[in-house]
């Protein structure tokens, strides 16, 4: 105990100083307090090369430091995942450039960071999360983490039997879903194709679909930025969608709700779902009743896919566009308005919140506007600031005022001075 105080200490007064200065004066204890057997001084050590990164004058002496990165390096492979973290954090940071990416990936300390990366299943991850956080900096990160074989560890991981090793696998891969030549790369390398299999196998077969959510979410995360593509190319995505939906295992029927409102987030999205029919409209169907039952998670899920679902930017609304999200909302119940509103009207926070924002995503639809404006007490309860006692909740309820009072329509529906008024 009287160690962990002293190491508090020392970092607190280390703060204190310009982390350049740090470096100058004691770059040798930094470089054998990395090696501490006691975890928090190898953490004060690696908080202030955390703190060289972030500095300017510190990062540039650093980068001419290799026998100290290197070391960096290897606690990436520490007992502590605490440590462990402040060390990937670092490297992560120092990536920013293809000069340092190439510094950590091509130069010297990629023979290290191979080394670290080999001395088991846990910390091999560690560094391809490294690896990959990097590949999305850009084109040129992605060929040069490429380049040092590391990712081809995380490609080789999705043939092997063991079912864990692979769920690993497929999540870091979401990782390069996030930028267009991630998920370039993936369709190179036949990643893509390769999960669209796993996912008709985990389909077919029951006995296989322990990996189903996590492809679940993977194809979910590239719809988000693909959704025409991801639903013409791989039909066996959506297909497993609204299958899930349709089950008893909450936890699959949350990561269904979430994947459609993570696809319904943008315009493509909508209409790439709406292209699906019936089983769009019954899946609003689902979420209609989803919100109205426990359990309390699924229903806050659901609330939050179907704000995503019924919210546009000003820019993008069209007549189609809105005449289809009309023909939407009746699907979610026989009185969709009536019962936004009494959840609007709940005790519980948890359910009230994700309500509102259903309500300030209604807020700018003329259609919606209609109704509301005509639904018996809505004039009094948007302007009744009695009803949310909590900070969060007064939150909420005002970015619904907002969005009415800044959307298109308000004036011609509810009235100029009701306008005013809000």
């Amino acid at each position: 105990a009287s160690l962990e105080v002293s190491a508090d200490i020392l970092s607190r007064l280390l703060d204190c100083l310009e982390p350049e200065i740090v470096l100058a004066q004691l770059r040798d204890d930094l470089y054998m307090g990395m090696g501490h057997p006691n975890e928090h001084i190898r953490q004060v050590c690696l908080h202030q090369v955390e703190r060289l990164v972030e500095s300017d004058i510190g990062r540039n002496n650093l980068k001419n430091d290799e026998e100290l990165l290197a070391n960096v390096v290897s606690t990436v492979g520490d007992e502590s995942l605490a440590v462990a973290k402040i060390a990937m954090k670092s490297l992560k940071s120092l990536s920013r450039d293809p000069a340092e990416i190439k510094l950590i990936f091509e130069g010297n300390l990629r023979a290290p960071l191979k080394r670290v990366a080999a001395s088991n299943d846990t910390i091999k991850y560690r560094v391809l999360e490294i690896a990959t956080s990097v590949s999305i900096v850009s084109p040129v990160a992605l060929e040069i983490v490429n380049n040092s074989e590391l990712l081809q560890m995380l490609l080789s991981d999705l043939h092997t039997e063991d079912d864990l090793v692979q769920l690993n696998a497929i999540e870091m891969l979401c990782v390069l879903v996030d930028c267009p030549h991630g998920i370039s790369f993936l369709e190179e390398v036949g990643v893509l194709r390769k999960l669209e299999e796993m996912l008709k196998e985990s389909e077919q077969d029951p006995s296989q679909d322990f990996l189903l959510p996590e492809l679940i979410k993977f194809f979910g995360a590239l719809a988000r930025h693909q959704p025409k593509e991801v639903s013409e190319r791989y039909p066996a995505f959506l297909r497993c969608s609204f299958k899930l939906l349709e089950g008893c295992e909450a936890a699959l029927v949350n990561i269904a709700v979430e994947t459609l409102g993570f696809i319904g987030t943008s315009t493509d999205g909508k209409r790439t779902l709406n292209k699906q029919g019936k089983s769009m409209t019954d899946a609003l169907s689902i979420l209609g009743r989803l919100i109205q039952v426990p359990p309390t998670e699924v229903r806050v899920r659901a609330l939050s896919a179907l704000a995503c679902l019924f919210s546009v930017q000003k820019d993008e609304m069209n007549e189609d566009l809105e005449a289809m999200l009309e023909q939407w909302f009746a699907q979610v119940s026989s009185k969709p308005f009536e019962l936004i509103l009494s959840l609007c009207r709940q005790p519980f926070m948890e359910i009230r919140c994700p309500s509102l924002s259903i309500l300030e995503a209604l807020c700018n639809h003329r259609w919606a506007q209609t109704v509301l404006s005509n639904s018996p007490g809505f004039h009094e309860y948007l302007l009744d600031r009695s009803t949310e006692h909590e900070k969060i909740g007064k939150e909420a309820k005002y970015t619904v005022v907002k969005a009415l009072a800044e959307a298109y329509h308000t004036a011609d529906v509810f009235g100029r001075p009701y306008l005013l008024k809000t």
